[in-house]
């Protein structure tokens, strides 16, 4: 028995110098590594009826594919039959046209929107000229009235009227009933006929301050409103007569 586990024992510690000796000229002669040895250690895992049948798997996942593949590629070659090519046709026609009627709204409200501004924009370059035209009307009259031999002796005779028979003469003249001087006739320019509103307020602009003053204080005591509107129409008489006449186109 001795014997026996002697022998055994012989064999084992050569067994191993033998499995030590190899794996060394493995490594030496430089084919076996760290991650070879994880490689076999992975495949010596799992057990050989595994292996086989995850193979198969493989193979079957392949084959799987390969015929989905060929029946889309067949699928693509299949023409198109003519009623499918003519609703296609129809379809595409129907969306062009779809395109074309939203352009065509589109470039149509655009029109009107543009028509509109145009419209407005006429509207006031018209007014502006009307209103400009007025304007340059009002400062030739009040011009020409300022500068008249008749306005200059009815301003004359008014500056030597006491403040109440002054305003009593223009209020006469802003009624129409008569005028400043004895068979005189109101101021007129090429332009056309002064207004006697506007015809008072140049006779009030021109005549000295104080003078005026005593006047207006006429008027506010027996016509407050007719002595604010003339306060207020020899205000923008200062507007007028600050225009050039050069600006006039």
């Amino acid at each position: 028995m001795k014997t026996i586990w002697t022998i055994l024992s012989v064999l084992a510690v050569a067994n191993l110098l033998a499995i030590a000796g190899f794996s060394g000229w493995l490594i030496k002669s430089e084919r076996l590594d760290m991650d070879r040895l994880r490689e076999v250690r992975a495949m010596l895992a799992v057990t050989i009826p595994e292996e086989k049948a995850a193979e198969e798997a493989a193979a079957k996942a392949a084959e799987a594919e390969r015929i989905a593949a060929d029946a889309a590629r067949e699928t693509e070659r299949i023409p198109l039959t003519a009623a499918q090519m003519l609703a296609t046709r129809l379809e595409v026609t129907q969306l062009d046209e779809e395109r074309f009627k939203r352009v065509a709204r589109e470039i149509e409200d655009l029109r009107e929107r543009l028509a509109a501004d145009q419209a407005r924009l006429d509207r006031t370059r018209a007014e502006f000229d009307s209103a400009r035209k007025s304007f340059q009307e009002e400062i030739a009259r009040e011009q020409d009235l300022r500068t008249s031999e008749q306005f200059q002796k009815t301003l004359d005779i008014l500056k030597g009227l006491k403040p109440a028979d002054a305003k009593r003469t223009l209020v006469e003249i802003l009624n129409g009933v008569a005028a400043p001087v004895a068979g005189s006739t109101p101021a007129t320019t090429g332009v056309g006929a002064v207004e006697p509103l506007a015809q008072v307020v140049a006779y009030l602009d021109a005549i000295e301050d104080r003078a005026r003053v005593k006047i207006m204080a006429e008027f506010v005591k027996d016509q407050p409103d007719l002595a604010a509107q003339l306060l207020e129409r020899l205000r923008t008489r200062g507007l007028f007569a600050a225009v050039p006449e050069s600006s006039a186109p």
